[in-house]
């Protein structure tokens, strides 16, 4: 049995755009946003262990050591198959991660005890999560 076909999933490129959309990368994101094509133009063979998937894609990452611990804190990991398959978990735990941090935020806005002088660049914050949650959102397909 030989290697499987590419996957490409195009609703995966405006997350990357997203990404690099003013220059600069956005830190919140566990996707190769500088090598968007790692998830759409590249697959597996069965052989390949997802441990050596995971590790492939984190080394194209910014930061290799996080890349692993986040992807690996997902149970589904080890059954991953192929880019699409972690693409999937990355954008999951990217709209976790994401969601978490909006919620904070907004918990600090609405603190009576936040000094006001914040609260625009707070809003600010709430703003861009809100466009990062549905961009990874829309990145699924939801």
């Amino acid at each position: 049995m030989g290697p499987t076909q590419p996957r490409t999933v195009s609703h995966i490129k405006p997350l990357c755009y997203y990404c690099n959309g003013n220059g600069t990368p956005n830190p919140c994101l566990l996707l190769p946003c500088d090598h968007p094509s790692v998830f759409l133009n590249h697959s597996l063979s069965p052989a390949h262990a997802a441990s050596e998937l995971v590790e492939g894609v984190c080394h194209e990452s910014q930061s290799y050591s996080f890349c692993i611990q986040a992807l690996e804190s997902d149970p589904k990991t080890p059954a991953t198959k192929d880019y699409m398959d972690l693409a999937v978990i990355a954008l999951k735990l990217g709209i976790s991660n994401s969601t978490a941090t909006r919620s904070y935020i907004s918990r600090l806005y609405k603190n009576p005890k936040t000094d006001p002088r914040k609260k625009p660049a707070l809003k600010g914050c709430l703003s861009g999560y809100d466009e990062a949650v549905e961009s990874f959102k829309s990145a699924l397909g939801n």
